[in-house]
């Protein structure tokens, strides 16, 4: 989701078909919204086509994902002047395709004007990916250098945003059975550098992965598995353990950050005894960070709530993601106030 358009424009999937499609939503306010007329030339077609991320930029806003024609996943990018009326960047095999799965996570206004991350390669060995654009329309593919954006195992971008040296890219790297998170950053969105892994900040015991970053904090705020946050997106610090924030019986998984609220607020899922719930917490600094507390009848229900993106907007915070009451996952929204 972002602020774009009519107000507000979230992207992601259908799947009430034969196969998935990807799916547009617009809200002038964050309380109202109207779905994009489903275009099966733009986005539908054989196989399966998702949208992951969304950002303002090129003709009036950019979205990227995958197109999986027979079986194979190949980035995809979809461009709109106003969030309604959208286009499909015609496919071109050299850049946006190849062997295995490409797929786009993420992209930002940056560098030549978008930057788009994400991976190429197979389920279990992928390498990190960049592509670039100067008006959404027309893309590059950033040269491979395996040093940086490759790995053992799978090796991913998750979120990018510009900020730091140019710009900053999240992730994860797995490499002997062990995924650590990890971060990128560019001047230009063209030439990339891996931050030197370090283990008491990037690894653990259990799995680390960064799934959004944002500026915010010091500098940066990234949330997944942890939070951390940089000054400059080269120099990481990890929060440290808050059994009153993130301690109890549910495992949390932050999926997205914005600034907002008190300074910062993130979005959740937390699994605890077989149920899946939403889940929000907010932090001034990036650093100290308080749990929202859990209001079963806005986020918990029968079966899943997931909150998938946050974002200021309409009242004050908008986020988005399903519902899987009634046994079928639909389309959710939470909105929050904030003072001012």
């Amino acid at each position: 989701m972002t602020a774009g358009g009519p107000g507000l424009v979230a992207v992601g999937v259908d799947t009430s078909g034969d196969d998935k499609d990807a799916a547009v939503w617009t809200s002038p306010d964050g309380i109202t919204w109207s779905r994009v007329s489903d275009d099966e030339a733009v986005l539908g077609g054989e196989g399966e086509q998702l949208m992951f991320g969304v950002t303002a930029g090129g003709p009036g806003l950019v979205a990227v994902g995958y197109d999986g024609p027979g079986g194979d996943e190949d980035a995809a990018v979809w461009t709109s002047p106003d969030g309604i009326t959208w286009s499909r960047v015609p496919h071109d095999e050299t850049l946006l395709g190849g062997e295995d799965d490409q797929v786009m996570w993420s992209v930002t206004a940056g560098g030549p004007g978008l930057v788009a991350v994400g991976y190429d390669g197979s389920a279990g060995d992928a390498d990190a990916a960049v592509w670039t654009s100067p008006d959404g329309i027309t893309w590059s593919r950033v040269s491979h250098d395996e040093a940086v954006m490759g790995g053992d195992g799978f090796v991913v971008m998750l979120s990018v945003t510009a900020r730091g040296p140019g710009l900053v890219a999240v992730g994860s790297a797995q490499s002997g059975g062990d995924e650590d998170a990890a971060v990128w950053t560019s001047p230009d969105g063209t030439t990339w550098s891996r931050v030197p892994h370090d283990e008491s900040v990037f690894g653990g015991e259990r799995r680390q992965k960064m799934w959004s970053v944002t500026e915010g904090g010091p500098g940066l705020v990234a949330v997944g598995s942890d939070q951390w946050t940089s000054p400059d997106g080269i120099t990481w610090s990890r929060g440290s353990d808050n059994e009153a924030a993130f301690g109890g019986e549910g495992i949390p998984l932050m999926l997205s950050v914005t600034a907002g609220g008190p300074g910062l607020v993130a979005v959740s899922v937390e699994f605890s005894a077989g149920d899946f719930d939403a889940a929000v917490w907010t932090s001034p600094d990036g650093i100290t960070w308080s749990r929202v507390p859990h209001d079963e009848a806005v986020f918990g229900g029968e079966s899943e709530q997931w909150m998938w993106s946050v974002t200021a907007g309409g009242p004050g915070l908008v986020a988005v993601g399903h519902d899987g009451t009634g046994g079928d996952q639909d389309g959710a929204v939470w909105v929050a106030a904030t003072e001012g």
